[in-house]
């Protein structure tokens, strides 16, 4: 067990704006104070100081990156263990390598939680870079069995540690889902690896014989002004809403008042917003990449399909809204699953890997 003098440092980007990984990180900071730990919480994207520093692009940078450093070397004097949320990409070059060069010189352990869906096409181009400041670490979690197997190709050793969900937030409603007119929900990131073209495509199939339907997008991205232009192409400026970021509040709302979630992502891990999806009593199609076939499996929790194929995809749902016992035995499943991504049934992992951690 923890000592009871126990402390820790939370290094981990935080809401706003929010996100997964940073919904994950203040969930996590949230329990952890209640269970009675003390955790000290480095933002990765704390506001810039000065705050008229964010409009000097380069600059700003620099400074965010220094005020990060300091913080971090001056929590290392105060705690036990640093629990890093990692990130393929420069995030692990500009906020993980330095945590465990500080704590290896102020000789405090680190537990890296890699969360990274690139993660083996990372590897591969940088490996020779990220291995040295790696193996430093006293031990590394992933919240995938799809994650330790890219691990496992490059004979690292890592434990499964579960995501959180909150299930007094994502929760079902009394909503009577599959009624008319059909309410449609994507809750990704505008970014190209999402896919969010290809779930646009396939709701034009569905308006053929759904012409009522809607269907909301959550996210921002650098995709946005492409799939505006998409939906003004394709003639469904009155079908579709670009809700724009959501924060956890919002954002149950929103699946709370859905009927089926569409994913048509291209690279992914094991997005935390299947599992909210399916807490939430929304009926879930997704694409069959990375480790999402890993965490939900087709006919059992979700729908799955290849991936760029929005025929497929709308084919999927045409099945959803004419198979009521398929639909029954999907939310069933996917509460059994959501369930397991409580605190009560993640803490006693986490501990655990504190303790291999500080061992």
């Amino acid at each position: 067990m923890l000592d009871n003098d126990f402390s820790m440092a939370l290094v981990a980007p935080a809401p706003p704006p929010s996100g997964g990984m940073a919904n994950q990180a203040q969930l996590l900071f949230d329990y952890l104070i209640k269970d009675g730990k003390t955790v000290y919480f480095i933002r990765t994207n704390a506001p810039y100081q000065p705050a008229w520093i964010e409009k000097v692009k380069i600059v700003r940078s620099l400074f965010r990156l220094t005020f990060y450093l300091f913080a971090v070397w001056k929590v290392a004097g105060k705690v036990k263990l640093f629990h890093v949320l990692s990130n393929s990409g420069w995030s692990w070059f500009l906020f993980s390598m330095p945590v465990l060069l500080i704590a290896k010189i102020r000789n405090v352990p680190v537990l890296i939680n890699y969360r990274g869906g690139e993660a083996d096409t990372f590897f591969e181009k940088f490996w020779r870079w990220v291995y040295p400041s790696l193996k430093t670490s006293k031990n590394i979690t992933v919240p995938t069995r799809f994650l330790q197997s890219v691990f496992n190709k490059w004979h690292v050793k890592t434990n499964i540690v579960p995501n959180l969900i909150d299930l007094s937030l994502f929760k079902p409603t009394e909503h009577n889902h599959l009624n008319s007119p059909l309410h449609l929900i994507v809750t990704r990131n505008l970014e190209t690896i999402y896919g969010n073209d290809i779930a646009i495509r396939a709701f034009k199939l569905l308006l053929q014989k759904y012409p009522e339907s809607k269907l909301t997008i959550a996210g921002s991205g650098p995709e946005k002004d492409n799939l505006l232009q998409l939906v003004q192409d394709e003639q469904l400026e009155h079908n579709v809403v670009f809700a724009g970021k959501l924060a956890r509040q919002e954002m149950a709302d929103l699946y709370q008042s859905a009927d089926i979630m569409l994913n048509a992502s291209k690279v992914d891990n094991t997005p935390n917003s299947i599992i909210e999806a399916l807490a939430s009593g929304v009926l879930v199609v997704s694409s069959s990449v990375g480790g999402i076939p890993w965490l939900v499996k087709h006919k059992k929790t979700a729908l799955l399909i290849e991936k760029n194929t929005p025929e497929d995809m709308a084919s999927m749902v045409e099945i959803l809204l004419n198979d009521k016992a398929l639909l029954l035995h999907l939310k069933k499943n996917g509460y059994i699953l959501a369930d397991q991504f409580t605190w009560v049934n993640v803490k006693e992992k986490l501990y655990n890997n504190y303790e291999i951690a500080l061992s």
